[in-house]
C-alpha cells in the first residue's frame, strides 16, 4: 500500500510546493523512515527489516529524492509533516 499526498501551493510551505503531483512513497521507503525517526541507523535499520545496510540506505536516498530532502533528518521532517509516516 503506497500513501498519497497533494501539494497545493495555495496552503502549502514554499518549500514543499515544488510539484502539484502527489508525493508518494513505496511501503519499504516508509517502512526505512519511519525506523529512521525512531533513531535506528541504516545497519539498524537493514538487521529489523532484513536487508542489508547498503538497500536499507538506497531506500533512504530514494525517499529523500521524493520528498526534495537535503538530508535523513530533512526527509524524516517532511514525511512526517505530510502525514506520510507517524
Amino acid at each position: 500500500m503506497e500513501a498519497a499526498i497533494f501539494v497545493r501551493s495555495t496552503t502549502s510551505p514554499p518549500e514543499l510546493s515544488r510539484s502539484s503531483s502527489p508525493i508518494t512513497l513505496s511501503k519499504r521507503e516508509q517502512e526505512v523512515l519511519q525506523w529512521a525517526a525512531e533513531g535506528k541507523s541504516e545497519w539498524e535499520i537493514g538487521f529489523i527489516l532484513g536487508l542489508s545496510e547498503h538497500t536499507a540506505e538506497k531506500f533512504i536516498r530514494s525517499a529523500r529524492m521524493k520528498l526534495h530532502a537535503g538530508n535523513r533528518t530533512h526527509a524524516v521532517a517532511r514525511a512526517l509533516r505530510l502525514g506520510l509516516i507517524t
